[in-house]
C-alpha cells in the first residue's frame, strides 16, 4: 500500500509499500518498501538479514536538505540494499 502524511506527520505502509511524509515527519515501510520525508524527518525500513536469518529494521535521520550535513537527503526516495544500507532510488 501507500501512505502519505503532512508536516510532523507519521505514515506507515507494509510489504512493498511506499510511505512519504512532510518536514519533521516519520515514514515507515515494510520489507522491500520505499520511504521519503521532508527536512529533519526520520525513515525506517524492514529488511532480511541473511547472516542472522531474521527480519531487521533500519532507521535513519534526514537532514536539512542536500545531505551536506552527513544525514540522508530530504524529499528523496530510499530503499534498503541487501546489507541494510539506505540507497537512493533513481
Amino acid at each position: 500500500g501507500q501512505s502519505t502524511s503532512g508536516d510532523s506527520g507519521q505514515s506507515t505502509s507494509g510489504y512493498l509499500g511506499q510511505s512519504t511524509s512532510g518536514d519533521s515527519g516519520q515514514s515507515t515501510s515494510g520489507y522491500l518498501g520505499q520511504v521519503r520525508c521532508g527536512r529533519y524527518g526520520g525513515l525506517s525500513l524492514r529488511f532480511y538479514d541473511q547472516s542472522l536469518g531474521l527480519y531487521c529494521i533500519r532507521c535513519a535521520e534526514v537532514g536539512g536538505g542536500d545531505g551536506s550535513d552527513g544525514l540522508l537527503k530530504a524529499n528523496v526516495w530510499y530503499k534498503l540494499d541487501q546489507e541494510g544500507n539506505f540507497v537512493e532510488l533513481a
